[in-house]
């Protein structure tokens, strides 16, 4: 896989897409490398058998207009199993209100996540900050504030195990 290292600053970018490469996006300092959804996703991962690494990022503005909303919106269609890996480590994600029916910062599908350390602020009043459609979803060490329903939903055929988290409104 790539890396792409992001300096201090704040990067808009219109919903990125990717279904073939396995990437490591680094930020130097999550309080201060802040990448803007311009009103829409901000990535969107669709691949098979990837590894994708976000981590020291404020993900902020986030608002796709589809039911999968989210500043990562991550799928794939295969029906053979958890076909990638997704990493969040140490990121924040505010003001990613949902305009669909599940959530606000984070869809899951497919895939084996992992989320360490990072912190969700929710601005929107439906949906939750993590959806799990399938797959399965280890979170730790993490704060979810919820303004909304849920804070972390899944459907019947996903796994979360979720330790040592902080919740609240």
């Amino acid at each position: 896989g790539r890396t792409i290292y992001l300096l201090n600053g704040e990067y808009a970018t219109n919903a990125i897409e990717d279904s073939s490469l396995s990437l490591t996006i680094l930020g130097q300092d999550k309080n201060r490398v802040i990448v803007h959804g311009n009103e829409n996703y901000i990535f969107k991962i669709t691949g098979e058998n990837l590894v994708w690494k976000f981590e020291n990022i404020k993900f902020a503005g986030a608002n796709s207009p589809s039911q999968a909303s989210g500043a990562i919106i991550s799928f794939s269609s295969s029906t053979t199993g958890n076909d990638y890996n997704l990493n969040i480590i140490n990121c924040s994600f505010t003001n990613n209100p949902s305009e669909g029916n599940y959530l606000n910062s984070v869809f899951i599908e497919n895939a084996n996540a992992n989320i360490e350390e990072s912190t969700f602020i929710s601005s929107g009043d439906v949906g939750s900050s993590v959806h799990v459609a399938s797959g399965n979803l280890d979170i730790s060490g993490s704060a979810i504030l919820q303004k909304g329903n849920y804070a972390l939903t899944k459907e019947d055929s996903a796994t979360v195990t979720a330790n040592n988290n902080w919740w609240g409104r």
